[in-house]
């Protein structure tokens, strides 16, 4: 059975794990970005992770999901923010495969859940899937026939950026925001605040916290209205842990059937299928697509 590593570098953990070419992840693991010491420095040590791993396994390639703008042609960062130092330019796959002599894909983090939920997760045996990613901020990934669609510069479904008044839906439409209200409404920049905590203290009653989940309900249905009326995908998954509370889910329906008023009741909104693992399975399906495109039976992987 071929086996690949999987990798999902991301600002404060590097994901890490085998699969083989079915989609079956048979070691899952995680290790420090350390975003703060340089691209390089937790290059190498994705780099090292790949050698140590072919010491036990016979690796047939590197599949990579990043944050960052990914030209998933070039296998290279087009643009990084300042979380992520010297990252922007950086060659991942010349890198990779020049100290592992392995073949090496990239593909964008949401850009790669995107595909993990739509050929084997909540969007699977739909033709266009619209994936949005509510974490510490706000990003989206569109999936048309099993691939991702990429825009003429790699940056498409960079949600985030859309502005709303004076403020974004990066701010409005992701874990931050909702911890930002939260504050907000109880007169304090200050405190131990968390996406749990936000809602555990709604559960047992907590009104500042009940209304700021309303709050964000109400800007992620609106986002997604925004989005449909331009895409019309047949399913919208929404990941994050945040997604983990039906309550959040529910509120979003409700909201978006309101606003609609029945015309898009044909769009499904559903929660991800994949919790910590779908960066790592989308990476593994766009290496396949890669290196397979005449014989991958991309509707089989599960």
């Amino acid at each position: 059975m071929k086996t690949y590593a999987l990798f999902d570098i991301g600002g404060t953990y590097i994901k890490y794990g085998l699969a083989d070419e079915k989609g079956s992840i048979v070691l899952s693991s995680q290790m420090a970005t350390e975003a703060i010491r340089g691209a390089e420095h937790w290059m190498k040590k994705v780099a090292d992770k790949v050698n140590e791993l072919k010491l036990s396994h016979e690796l047939c390639g590197v599949c990579i999901a990043s944050m960052g703008v990914i030209d998933t042609e070039e296998g290279r960062v087009v643009h990084a923010n300042s979380n992520a130092p010297g990252y922007t330019g950086f060659e991942i796959r010349k890198y990779i495969e020049r100290e592992t002599s392995l073949p090496c894909e990239v593909e964008n983090d949401v850009n790669a859940m995107a595909l993990a939920e739509s050929i084997s997760g909540s969007g699977k045996g739909e033709r266009s899937v619209l994936c949005l990613a509510l974490g510490t901020g706000f990003g989206g990934g569109l999936v048309i026939d099993s691939r991702v669609f990429h825009g003429s510069s790699y940056s498409a479904m960079e949600v985030g950026y859309i502005e709303k008044g004076d403020s974004t839906l990066e701010r409005l439409c992701s874990v931050t925001g909702l911890i930002e209200s939260v504050r907000r409404r109880k007169g304090s920049l200050s405190g131990d605040w968390n996406g749990r905590r936000v809602f555990e203290e709604a559960e047992n009653g907590d009104m500042d916290c009940l209304l700021s989940i309303d709050e964000l309900a109400v800007n992620v249905a609106a986002a997604i209205r925004l989005m449909c009326a331009i895409l019309d995908p047949a399913v919208v998954v929404l990941s994050g842990s945040v997604m983990a509370q039906s309550i959040l889910l529910e509120k979003i329906r409700r909201r978006f059937a309101e606003y609609n008023e029945g015309k898009t009741s044909h769009i499904r909104i559903e929660a991800a299928s994949y919790l910590h693992e779908a960066g790592m399975v989308g990476a593994l399906y766009h290496f396949l697509q890669k290196h397979n495109p005449s014989n991958l039976q991309i509707d089989t992987l599960t």
